[in-house]
């Protein structure tokens, strides 16, 4: 067997420390993040600061909303029941929009998380 190549210095195994910055002021070295691990902020001012922005593209939010809305409309087509031929219109029209909206955000959540995963 042939003794263990030593690696130049350059390529040894040291610990990386990545340093982030704040997704709403730019400062250097914050240390608040986001559970969905794509921001980082100094602090919770600058992460309310910066929630309007970052809701439309956090993972952790949409996941949270998919799930409120999925019970939302659990409970809606438990309270009218399946039998749509003796349901008004309206109510037909309600299940059918919060099932699209459900959808796309299935969808969107996908996206984001094959987009996240892309650059590994």
């Amino acid at each position: 067997p042939k003794p263990p190549k030593e690696r130049p210095m350059s390529m040894a195994k040291t610990p990386c420390r990545l340093v982030h910055d704040c997704g709403a002021c730019g400062t250097r070295g914050a240390p608040v993040k986001c559970p969905c691990n794509a921001s980082h902020y100094c602090n919770a001012a600058c992460q309310r600061a910066a929630f309007k922005m970052h809701k439309a593209f956090c993972t952790h939010w949409l996941v949270k909303d998919i799930g409120k809305k999925s019970s939302e409309l659990a409970l809606l087509q438990a309270q009218i029941g399946h039998s749509y031929d003796v349901l008004n219109p309206v109510q037909i029209i309600e299940v059918v929009t919060k099932e699209d909206a459900l959808a796309a955000q299935h969808r969107q959540c996908g996206d984001l998380l094959s987009q996240a995963i892309a650059p590994l």
